[in-house]
């Protein structure tokens, strides 16, 4: 019997395709799917769409803590009353 293999790590354009099959299952309007294909368009021109999603998440993470640990703590908050 052969092994199943698995991937590592999909493609940030593999994700949207599935996303996509997702929608289109739940009976989304083709406007709406068109518009979704036209705003990943555009996030294509900064993000390449063969990026791995585990490269991204991590790097979103990496970022999230750098971002954080420049904060200062305890944040200064103030609520209109």
């Amino acid at each position: 019997m052969a092994k199943i293999k698995m991937k590592n790590s999909v493609t940030v354009a593999e994700t949207f395709h599935d996303f996509l099959t997702g929608k289109k299952a739940a009976g989304v309007s083709e406007k709406t799917l068109l518009t979704y294909g036209q705003h990943f368009s555009a996030v294509s021109k900064h993000l390449s769409p063969d990026t791995p999603m585990d490269a991204l998440i991590n790097r979103f993470f990496v970022e999230r803590e750098r971002f954080l640990s420049n904060l200062s703590w305890p944040l200064n908050i103030c609520y209109a009353a």
